[in-house]
């Protein structure tokens, strides 16, 4: 889907016209977790082949999206590939069938295990690999603390010490966006190898600066109180 907010979108309307169609043509060819192969020459080739654009001109595209956010590039089985922003919030999914997937999830991102409740199981030839590693996972949740969810429902005090210092807030910031993590996960049931380093990252990007607004999970818990 394309919501009709994409017309209104501060970031979208500061990129060029080609670059602004070419989010919203990819849009329609990502697969149900809004990721396809990154590579200019295949953008080219499937979302807009009969386009006078080269493959560079869709490279500086792609590039001026990743700058705006709106994307983001990631890397799986040695294969550049992207992620549209903000995706679950504005994709709507029957809950009857499997998403489908036809891009390899981020390495340290998997589906969580209890497919009857999230419906997220991928079809393919993937199917059996991601099934392997969920078994890794939970092996490894029992190994590694930093493996479990638990993680952000009590980050550690000397956890909590070193972010706030780091970002310049209160540890109480950090204890929120770890629930925001959470609730992320819960909600969309994706799962990583390692939370600490998944906090980590989320205050990178939402906290840099000690700037506290915005962010890919801030609002979420206001959102699932909305539909409860």
């Amino acid at each position: 889907m394309i919501s009709k907010s994409i017309s209104t979108s501060t970031r979208l309307s500061e990129v060029s016209e080609f670059a602004a169609l070419l989010f919203t043509w990819t849009i329609t060819h990502c697969d149900d977790y809004g990721h396809m192969d990154a590579n200019p020459k295949i953008v080219k080739a499937i979302v807009v082949p009969l386009r006078d654009q080269t493959a560079e001109d869709v490279a500086k595209a792609l590039k001026e999206l990743e700058e705006k956010k709106l994307i983001r590039f990631y890397e799986a089985d040695g294969r550049k590939y992207l992620e549209i922003d903000k995706w679950d919030a504005h994709q709507t999914f029957k809950t009857d069938r499997p998403l489908m997937q036809h891009s390899p999830l981020p390495d340290d991102e998997w589906d969580a295990g209890n497919q009857t409740e999230t419906k997220r199981k991928p079809k393919g030839n993937n199917a059996r690999l991601r099934e392997v590693k969920r078994s890794e996972v939970k092996r490894s949740e029992e190994k590694d603390p930093l493996a479990s969810m638990e993680y952000l429902k009590k980050v550690p005090k000397e956890d909590l010490q070193e972010l706030s210092t780091r970002f310049s807030v209160s540890e109480k910031v950090i204890e929120s966006k770890a629930e925001d993590l959470l609730l992320y996960c819960e909600r969309s049931g994706k799962r990583y190898r390692n939370y600490r380093s998944f906090l980590l990252n989320a205050c990178k990007r939402d906290l840099g600066g000690g700037d506290k607004a915005g962010g890919k999970y801030v609002g979420i818990k206001k959102t699932i109180a909305a539909r409860t």
